[in-house]
């Protein structure tokens, strides 16, 4: 038989894992996005032109990319609650120090970093919903989470 969770242990998961692990997820959905908004301020405070601008954007996701894999990789092994807090680390710090930046240059750097971090919160949120919903549950959960990423820019 199926393994299912009491009501009670669902109900508490749902309201303390799915709200932080969906609120990461918002919080990445505008981050990714954040910088469109923040363009003719910034464009004109770097003299950045829109193809300068283009790569700023685009090269997050090289860096994104890159590291699907490695990361995947390092959730398997030190664990999604570790990945999860040093994801979100040094995602905030990379997300706080864009509000320095001065040249073109300092901008792709960091939004080249700002990849790296954001490709571990994914996979480590899923792990994680994995290991605390039994199968029975976990479409419901993994579909609760995923949902918040509507509710972003």
């Amino acid at each position: 038989a199926p393994l299912s969770l009491p009501a009670e242990l669902r109900r508490r998961l749902d309201c303390r894992l799915l709200p932080l692990l969906s609120g990461g997820y918002l919080m990445s959905v505008i981050d990714r996005s954040n910088l469109a908004y923040a363009e003719l301020q910034m464009r004109d405070d770097l003299s950045l032109s829109q193809s300068s601008f283009g790569l700023a954007a685009g090269v997050f996701f090289l860096s994104y990319c890159a590291a699907q894999v490695p990361t995947c990789a390092l959730v398997s092994k030190l664990g999604a609650r570790r990945v999860l807090a040093a994801t979100m680390l040094a995602w905030g710090l990379c997300s706080a120090a864009t509000a320095l930046v001065r040249t073109r240059g300092q901008l792709l750097l960091l939004r080249f970093l700002l990849g790296f971090p954001e490709a571990g919160f994914y996979p480590a949120a899923i792990l994680t919903l994995s290991l605390w919903y039994p199968d029975t549950s976990r479409s419901r959960a993994s579909t609760l989470f995923t949902l918040c990423a509507t509710r972003g820019p």
